[in-house]
Formats: structure tokens, sequence, C-alpha cells
């Protein structure tokens, strides 16, 4: 039974830009590539 409309929970968090830095020079392109996109977009956001 659903009780939500169908629709799957959305989680938001804020993650540091130091996690994300780190995240952005791992060796996995799962992790580092969308890490690298956050930070290149915060930076855009910011100016």
């Amino acid at each position: 039974m659903m009780t939500n409309g169908g629709f799957e929970p959305v989680f938001c968090t804020i993650v540091p830009p130091h996690i994300l830095d780190r995240l952005a020079r791992n060796e996995d392109p799962a992790l580092a590539g969308p890490a690298r996109r956050s930070l290149e977009r915060d930076a855009m956001e910011r100016t």
C-alpha cells in the first residue's frame, strides 16, 4: 500500500566543501565526478 502518493522520499543535506574536495580527488569517477561538479556549481553560485 502506497501512503506517499507513489513518490520516493527526498533526502537533502549540505556537504561541507572540505568533504567535497576530498571526494573530488577520489580515484573512483562515480565519487569524484559529482563532487567536482558540486564544487564547480558552488563556485559559480558564489561569484
